[in-house]
Protein backbone atom coordinates (compact mmCIF):
# COMPACT_ATOMS: atom_id res chain seq x y z
CA UNK A 1 0.00 0.00 0.00
CA UNK A 2 1.31 3.43 -0.87
CA UNK A 3 0.11 6.79 0.43
CA UNK A 4 0.93 10.02 -1.38
CA UNK A 5 2.45 12.66 0.86
CA UNK A 6 0.98 15.56 -1.14
CA UNK A 7 0.20 18.32 1.34
CA UNK A 8 -2.40 20.22 -0.69
CA UNK A 9 -4.94 17.44 -1.17
CA UNK A 10 -5.99 14.31 0.66
CA UNK A 11 -4.78 11.65 -1.74
CA UNK A 12 -6.18 8.16 -1.32
CA UNK A 13 -4.11 5.15 -0.49
CA UNK A 14 -3.25 2.99 -3.50
CA UNK A 15 -2.25 -0.62 -3.99
CA UNK A 16 1.14 -1.20 -5.57
CA UNK A 17 2.90 -4.09 -7.22
CA UNK A 18 6.61 -4.76 -6.77
CA UNK A 19 7.98 -4.85 -10.31
CA UNK A 20 11.72 -5.12 -9.72
CA UNK A 21 14.03 -6.02 -6.83
CA UNK A 22 17.65 -4.95 -6.94
CA UNK A 23 20.55 -5.11 -4.53
CA UNK A 24 19.70 -1.86 -2.70
CA UNK A 25 16.27 -0.80 -3.99
CA UNK A 26 12.97 -2.26 -5.11
CA UNK A 27 10.59 -0.67 -7.59
CA UNK A 28 6.81 -0.45 -7.23
CA UNK A 29 4.06 0.54 -9.62
CA UNK A 30 0.51 1.58 -8.78
CA UNK A 31 -2.19 -0.97 -9.58
CA UNK A 32 -5.26 0.22 -11.49
CA UNK A 33 -8.20 0.45 -9.02
CA UNK A 34 -10.99 -2.09 -9.63
CA UNK A 35 -13.71 0.56 -9.49
CA UNK A 36 -12.07 2.77 -12.14
CA UNK A 37 -13.89 2.82 -15.51
CA UNK A 38 -11.98 1.25 -18.40
CA UNK A 39 -11.61 4.41 -20.48
CA UNK A 40 -10.53 6.65 -17.60
CA UNK A 41 -6.93 7.87 -17.70
CA UNK A 42 -4.66 6.07 -15.24
CA UNK A 43 -1.09 7.02 -14.45
CA UNK A 44 0.89 4.08 -13.10
CA UNK A 45 3.30 5.96 -10.87
CA UNK A 46 6.63 4.22 -10.45
CA UNK A 47 8.79 4.76 -7.36
CA UNK A 48 11.86 3.14 -5.83
CA UNK A 49 12.32 2.30 -2.15
CA UNK A 50 15.29 1.17 -0.08
CA UNK A 51 15.09 -2.56 0.65
CA UNK A 52 16.01 -2.18 4.34
CA UNK A 53 14.37 1.11 5.41
CA UNK A 54 11.53 1.34 2.88
CA UNK A 55 12.33 5.04 2.43
CA UNK A 56 11.67 6.39 -1.03
CA UNK A 57 14.71 6.93 -3.23
CA UNK A 58 14.58 10.52 -4.36
CA UNK A 59 16.80 13.57 -4.72
CA UNK A 60 14.06 15.83 -3.41
CA UNK A 61 11.31 15.53 -0.82
CA UNK A 62 9.76 12.07 -0.61
CA UNK A 63 6.37 11.79 -2.25
CA UNK A 64 5.19 8.44 -0.90
CA UNK A 65 5.14 6.39 2.27
CA UNK A 66 5.02 2.64 1.79
CA UNK A 67 3.01 0.35 4.10
CA UNK A 68 3.06 -3.46 3.88
CA UNK A 69 -0.71 -3.83 4.45
CA UNK A 70 -3.84 -1.77 4.86
CA UNK A 71 -3.81 -2.72 8.58
CA UNK A 72 -0.30 -1.25 8.99
CA UNK A 73 -1.52 1.97 7.37
CA UNK A 74 -4.48 2.06 9.77
CA UNK A 75 -2.09 1.57 12.72
CA UNK A 76 -0.08 4.56 11.52
CA UNK A 77 -3.25 6.68 11.44
CA UNK A 78 -4.26 5.45 14.91
CA UNK A 79 -0.81 6.20 16.30
CA UNK A 80 -0.95 9.78 14.98
CA UNK A 81 -4.44 10.29 16.39
CA UNK A 82 -3.48 8.93 19.83
CA UNK A 83 -0.27 10.99 19.93
CA UNK A 84 -2.27 14.17 19.22
CA UNK A 85 -4.70 13.34 22.06
CA UNK A 86 -1.86 12.67 24.52
CA UNK A 87 -0.05 15.83 23.45
CA UNK A 88 -3.15 17.94 24.09
CA UNK A 89 -3.42 16.55 27.63
CA UNK A 90 0.28 16.64 28.53
CA UNK A 91 1.50 19.66 26.58
CA UNK A 92 0.81 21.78 29.65
CA UNK A 93 1.36 19.08 32.26
CA UNK A 94 0.70 21.36 35.20
CA UNK A 95 -2.92 21.66 34.09
CA UNK A 96 -4.02 18.06 34.61
CA UNK A 97 -7.36 19.02 36.10
CA UNK A 98 -9.09 17.08 33.32
CA UNK A 99 -7.65 13.81 34.63
CA UNK A 100 -8.50 12.11 37.89
CA UNK A 101 -5.78 10.85 40.23
CA UNK A 102 -6.76 7.27 39.30
CA UNK A 103 -6.25 8.03 35.62
CA UNK A 104 -2.85 9.61 36.33
CA UNK A 105 -1.79 6.57 38.39
CA UNK A 106 -2.85 4.24 35.55
CA UNK A 107 -0.83 6.33 33.08
CA UNK A 108 2.15 6.17 35.43
CA UNK A 109 1.92 2.36 35.58
CA UNK A 110 1.86 2.13 31.80
CA UNK A 111 4.85 4.43 31.48
CA UNK A 112 6.75 2.42 34.09
CA UNK A 113 6.00 -0.86 32.28
CA UNK A 114 7.07 0.51 28.90
CA UNK A 115 10.28 2.19 30.13
CA UNK A 116 11.69 -0.63 32.30
CA UNK A 117 15.20 -1.60 31.33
Amino acid sequence: MIKSEGRAVDNPISKVLVTDVGRKYFTVMKVRPEDMPEGAPFYATVAQFNIITWHQRTEYIKQYILHPTLEAYQETLDLSRIKRKVQVIFNNFYDTSRLSIEALRAIEKIIDLETKE
